[in-house]
């Protein structure tokens, strides 16, 4: 089962994936979470477009009653199955969202799957430039 998920098109770059921070850089860590407290959920954005685009960034994880893996986020808006957040960039910009905390629930071990949904937008056209979800599996 893939521990990231990628997605490169019209000039925008999106990449996800569960990680630990080396010190210097985010590093995909494919390991189990088990009772681990430095794992998060990455996401990384790279426009490559000509134009500034806004990007609207959302993690979740499905609601059952077996659910393995939490969202811990300093948000107030977020949950603990998801989580929501935005930027603005330039040419040439980008950004990794990474204040959402990985864990354990306690309910035992296995794969649990998670959801990111990014939409792009050029605000001096109102185009969506991207629309799509990425998925990938976390082992707990």
């Amino acid at each position: 089962m893939p521990c990231h998920d990628h997605k490169s098109t019209n000039g925008l770059k999106v990449n996800t994936f569960s990680g630990t921070w080396s010190g210097t850089q985010w590093m995909s860590d494919c390991n189990s979470i088990g009772n681990r407290q430095n794992v998060y959920h990455i996401v990384e954005i790279v426009n490559k477009c000509t134009y500034r685009i806004d990007v609207d960034c959302a993690g979740s994880i499905s609601m059952t009653a077996q659910r393995k893996l939490q969202f811990n986020s300093p948000a107030s808006t977020d949950t603990d199955h998801t989580w929501k957040d935005n930027i603005s960039l330039g040419v040439n910009g980008q950004h990794t969202f990474d204040h959402v905390q990985l864990s354990n629930r306690n309910q035992g071990h296995g794969y649990e799957s998670m959801y990111t949904d990014v939409n792009a937008t050029s605000p001096s056209w109102g185009t969506t430039l991207l629309p799509v979800t990425l998925k990938f599996d976390v082992t707990v």
